[in-house]
């Protein structure tokens, strides 16, 4: 399947990556590159790059037909991973960290298990290494986005799920922040397609190839049962599970610089 050339954010250009990893704390700095969630874009991360920026070299980019990507024909888990190859590859970028978000983690799950000695530490957010539709949780999941998402289309959905995530009026901000970056994906045909993409998708038999460092951050009220995350860090040779007491799904969104801090801690920390 031909890939789509995406856009991204990129903190730096090329030609400065040098300087950025000169000036990390402890000497080599890889770039790092940040994949967000189903029905978002790079704009999930708008809280979180300042906290990220010092030293570094940023790569947000909008998974095809989200933000700023033109569409494609597919909008399996393997398309988009070898999109954002190809994106890395037109960067001049060879080793680096890898951050994903809920179905952008389930995007780094991908290349990690496909090229993992292109990644020296990785971060994967409120997400599984089986998506498929094999629980009553899953499936309610599931569905529920597929029918709100066909009779409401991607603002409306984004509404619905900012209400279920921030209720009250103290809430307010929260929910208009859920709200103004939740409608990252070209149309309802986008996402229904990406979430119909999902549902058969698992790598959990291939994550012993992924070598690196490797952190699996849960939200105490995530979508997704405590018990699966653990299971999911089990199952990788070198990582760490922290639960993030409080929050739910939208950790980049909801506390930002709390998950910027848990990231950088854990990318800037020597090899255990």
């Amino acid at each position: 399947m031909a890939t789509v050339e995406l856009h991204a954010i990129d903190t730096q250009g090329p030609d400065d990556n040098a300087a950025a990893e000169a000036s990390c704390t402890g000497g080599l700095c890889p770039p790092v590159v940040l994949i967000h969630g189903i029905g978002a874009s790079s704009r999930d991360w708008d809280y979180v790059l300042p906290v990220l920026r010092a030293g570094r070299r940023l790569i947000a980019p909008d998974l095809r037909g989200h933000g700023a990507s033109p569409v494609g024909r597919g909008y399996g888990l393997q398309a988009m991973a070898e999109d954002v190859w190809a994106l890395l590859d037109r960067l001049h970028v060879e080793r680096f960290d890898l951050v994903g978000h809920s179905l952008g983690g389930a995007v780094a799950l991908q290349m990690a298990v496909d090229r993992p000695q292109r990644l020296r530490r990785a971060v994967f957010a409120n997400t599984l290494p089986d998506l498929a539709i094999d629980t009553s949780r899953k499936a309610m999941l599931y569905w529920f986005r597929m029918a709100v998402m066909a009779a409401l289309g991607p603002r409306g959905l984004t509404e619905v799920l900012a209400r279920l995530t921030a209720p009250t009026a103290h809430d307010a901000t929260l929910r208009a922040r859920f709200i103004a970056h939740g409608s990252g994906s070209r149309s309802r045909f986008v996402y229904l397609r990406a979430l119909w993409a999902m549902r058969r998708w698992r790598v959990t038999e291939r994550l012993g190839r992924i070598a690196c460092p490797s952190l699996v951050l849960a939200a105490e009220h995530d979508y997704f049962a405590r018990d699966d995350a653990e299971r999911f860090a089990a199952g990788l040779p070198r990582a760490r599970l922290e639960i993030v007491p409080g929050v739910h799904h939208l950790m980049p969104l909801e506390v930002p610089e709390a998950f910027a801090r848990r990231v950088s801690d854990f990318l800037d920390a020597a090899s255990p």
